[in-house]
This record gives structure tokens, C-alpha cells and sequence, in this order.
């Protein structure tokens, strides 16, 4: 059963150049860079230097100030560079890609898998850095589970994506990234959809469906945080972008971080 949220005020943002709805994949290039400040309010600390080779899930940095805080190579490869800034701040760690190691974690059976399991494979695989806890919208901490999980497929923001055409393909990895999440907080985790839009995403399980009524903001999480389960005072939310979730879906099926992203290419030419 689903429940609808609308909101009344606010703006249609029409602007030209949307992306149409078509699928490339990129070619691969030779060289990938992480940088530190894509990780709001991360410090990090290095864990390897240049000229070191590494596998694809291998920490590269992790936070100063909690080292469950885990950034892990996209690729197998050699540190090209570390590029610094004033005061020697990290800008860049690039990395060549070289070979094809990995590293693979053994997953539990996901039917007996226990919340402390969930947790340390989600920070030793570098997917807890892709999860966001509210308030604050920080990088989500592992010491404190949320009281809820929010994932929003409801798009309101300019050039923002349609989820459906995005995930129709991995819908498998999305199911199971939603039951590992679901598994942390012993009920459903809030999904949003569009209101009156036919979506694939009613079908999945472990969720309780909200549709979602209206112009921008609706499709902000803050303001679906506000109208399904408002913040108290020390609590905590975990909200996870659906592409995240699928990523860590794929992770408890092969073992192997998944660094899958999608890219729109849009705007007024």
C-alpha cells in the first residue's frame, strides 16, 4: 500500500536541453581521480603513495577523523599522482589504470546476514562513503544506525534524471541493495516515486511506497524527510541515491565494490 505526499507551492523548472533517453557506455579511460572534497566534511588521510600499484576496492584514503570512513580505487591501477594545494591540502589522487586485480570480500548468506556484518562490509568496501546521514548530510556513520532509510526517485531539480529509464536494468542489484538496508533497520525503507507515474518500482519488496505530488522541491529528500518521519533531537536518517543503492546491491551479490555511474549529458546548446 502506498501513501501520497503533495506539496502546493513551488516552481516547474522547464529548461531546455534534457537528456534524452538513451544509454552509451563510455569508453574506458586511462586514467581516474578521486578527490576529497566530492566527501563532504571528509579529512583525509593517505593510505598509499604515488607509484603505488593497487586493486580495484583497495582503500586509497580514509577520514582523520573516523577510519571506518573508507575511499577505495574505482580500478586496478598505479598512483600517477597525488596533487596538492595550499597548504598542502589533497586535491586529486589519480590513479592509472593498469591490470585487473580486485579485491573480493566473502558475503554471508544474505537470508542469515547480521546488521554488524552489513556494517563492516559496507565500510571496508568503501559503499558506506556513498550513503549520507541527515542531519548534516554527511558521510553516514556506522556506530549509529539510523531510525530510517529514505531512497527518492521523485526528480524535481533541472536536468536531474528519470530513475526508471536509469535502473530499469538493474533492478536485481536495486532489490538487493534495498533488503541489505531494510535487514539494518528491521522494517521497510521509504521509497519515493512520482505520483500517478506507471514505475517499476512498485513492485519492489521491503519498502513502503510514497507518491510524491508537485514541483520543485517535492523531489528534495529534506522536504520528504520532513512530511514521512521528521528529525528528533539525536536521531539519525541514512538517505541513499538509488544508483548508490544498486552499487551496493551488486557488492552483497559478487563481493566486488561496484563504481557504476551514470553520467547526463544535457543543457541548451
Amino acid at each position: 500500500m502506498s501513501k501520497d505526499i503533495s506539496i502546493k507551492n513551488g516552481a516547474n523548472l522547464n529548461l531546455k536541453g534534457l537528456a534524452s533517453k538513451e544509454l552509451e557506455v563510455a569508453k574506458k579511460s586511462l586514467t581516474y581521480a578521486l578527490n576529497p572534497d566530492d566527501f563532504f566534511s571528509l579529512v583525509p588521510r593517505m593510505l598509499v603513495k604515488e607509484g603505488d600499484k593497487v586493486s580495484k576496492g583497495q582503500p586509497i584514503f580514509h577520514d582523520k577523523n573516523d577510519e571506518s570512513i573508507k575511499i577505495v580505487s574505482p580500478v586496478s591501477g598505479k598512483v600517477k599522482e597525488i596533487r596538492r594545494g595550499a597548504k598542502r591540502k589533497i586535491l586529486y589522487v589519480i590513479i592509472k589504470a593498469e591490470g585487473d586485480d580486485v579485491i573480493k570480500f566473502d558475503i554471508p548468506e544474505l537470508q542469515k546476514i547480521t546488521k554488524e556484518q552489513i556494517t563492516k562490509l559496507l565500510s571496508d568496501s568503501g559503499s558506506l562513503a556513498y550513503i549520507k546521514q541527515r542531519p548534516y548530510n554527511i558521510i553516514a556513520r556506522s556506530n549509529k544506525l539510523p531510525k530510517s532509510i529514505f531512497v527518492s526517485t521523485h526528480s524535481t531539480a533541472p536536468y536531474d534524471v528519470d530513475y526508471d529509464f536509469l535502473m530499469s536494468n538493474r533492478l536485481d542489484d536495486l532489490q538487493t541493495g534495498i533488503n541489505i538496508m531494510s535487514a539494518i533497520i528491521d522494517k521497510p525503507i521509504n521509497f519515493s516515486i512520482t505520483h500517478k507515474k506507471d514505475s517499476s518500482f512498485k513492485d519492489l519488496n521491503n519498502v513502503e511506497i510514497f507518491n510524491i505530488k508537485g514541483v520543485h522541491p517535492s523531489g528534495n529528500e529534506s522536504f520528504q524527510i520532513n512530511k514521512i518521519d521528521p528529525l528528533n533531537f539525536g536521531e539519525t536518517i541514512w538517505v541513499i541515491k538509488p544508483e548508490d543503492l544498486s552499487n551496493i546491491g551488486a557488492f552483497f551479490r559478487t563481493g566486488i565494490f561496484s563504481s557504476s555511474r551514470t553520467v547526463a549529458i544535457s543543457g541548451d546548446s
